[in-house]
């Protein structure tokens, strides 16, 4: 039996694959062969953009850090979204190591993920970029974020 991810979209009481690849995975399935599945809605991808585009403009805008993703860490552990882990090393002794978790589909359900956007939002606002208005910085990302405005047939570049 073929093993993998199946993305599927709910048409009226049936599931439809949603791309190519889903439909051969799906369709190499024998026929009248009981299934198990394990249902979850997949990430919404404006928000992932959006905590990225936020970690960017943290990074961008301020010195403390070596990247985005050093930004998004910090972002994890100064909401909380973290775990404490004991180290015991080697001619220096116990050492309490803090690191953020996982944001991918498979580590987190998308509702405790906008939840955790809103918080991420409050704690960027509050800590990393203060002074900032919170509602500013949401319009700033989104304006990255929407799509460049399309030429129309025949104009000439300015």
């Amino acid at each position: 039996m073929p093993e993998g991810t199946v993305w599927l979209k709910k048409v009226n009481d049936c599931l439809v694959p949603t791309d190519e690849d889903s439909r051969k995975l799906f369709g190499s399935i024998p026929e009248n062969v009981m299934v198990l599945t394990s249902v979850r809605t997949p990430r919404n991808p404006n928000q992932l953009r959006l905590i990225w585009h936020l970690a960017r403009l943290v990074f961008d805008n301020t010195e403390r850090f070596d990247s985005a993703e050093h930004v998004m860490e910090q972002i994890k552990i100064g909401t909380g979204y973290s775990v404490r882990t004991l180290l015991v090393i080697p001619g220096v002794g116990e050492v309490w190591q803090v690191r953020g978790k996982s944001i991918a589909y498979e580590s987190m359900p998308q509702s405790e993920f906008a939840e955790w956007l809103e918080t991420a939002l409050d704690y960027v606002a509050a800590d990393l970029l203060p002074g900032v208005d919170r509602d500013e910085i949401v319009k700033h990302i989104e304006e990255l974020m929407a799509p460049a405005p399309q030429k129309r047939r025949g104009q000439k570049k300015a």
